[in-house]
């Protein structure tokens, strides 16, 4: 079983011993809930960005704030960007964002940063380098040496304005989260008759022994 398949089970198995006991807890198909899925995981990654920000508030270890500083710069483009393939909904900023206003100057701080540090190895001032030739005094081989200064951190200002931007988006987020829900609702019970949802039931599912 590949860890896809093993995940999905996982899932099933927490959503009926959660909810099968008051409710009948039935498995949409992807095709249908896509669009409300993906505005869910975007909300999910909203939220961990915010929890990296405060653990960075406190954090002096270099190398875990480093972390966290990546972790978030990535996870904020993710919710702007999608791979070709799958075609998920993602959010736009030209629906959302002002012209000129403060959230879109920190969105495209940090979309900048994601392209041109995180993903890809751009010419900024995040990352540094130069070479340089040692030819020595007396006897000795000459060598190319490297050095390299890169960001590491975001600074308090920056950390507060990103708290800021994503306070703002996520109650448009749980706009979008609330018309895909109904839209995947209305289709399920527009597309579906009494006796084929019976197949989706999770409560039937059985417990592995």
């Amino acid at each position: 079983m590949d860890k896809k398949t093993e995940r999905l089970i996982d899932i099933i198995k927490d959503a009926k011993s959660k909810y099968s006991e008051e409710n009948l807890v039935l498995a949409i198909p992807k095709f249908m809930s896509k669009s409300f899925t993906s505005f869910c995981s975007i909300r999910e990654d909203l939220l961990l960005i915010k929890k990296y920000l405060e653990k960075l508030e406190i954090e002096k270890d270099v190398i875990i704030s480093s972390a966290l500083t990546y972790s978030l710069i990535s996870i904020y483009g993710k919710c702007f960007t999608d791979a070709s393939k799958s075609k998920s909904p993602k959010l736009e900023p030209k629906q959302i964002f002002e012209e000129n206003s403060i959230f879109l100057m920190i969105h495209d701080y940090l979309m900048d940063l994601r392209h041109n540090f995180i993903a890809h190895r751009g010419d900024t001032e995040n990352e540094v380098e130069a070479a340089y030739l040692l030819i020595p005094k007396e006897e000795g081989e000459p060598q190319v040496r490297y050095a390299q200064k890169k960001r590491m951190n975001l600074n308090s200002e920056k950390r507060s304005e990103i708290s800021a931007l994503v306070d703002f988006l996520l109650p448009i987020v749980m706009e979008k989260i609330q018309k895909s829900g109904q839209k995947t609702y209305n289709a399920f019970f527009d597309n579906f008759t009494p006796e084929q949802m019976s197949f989706m039931l999770i409560n039937n599912v059985k417990d592995e022994k």
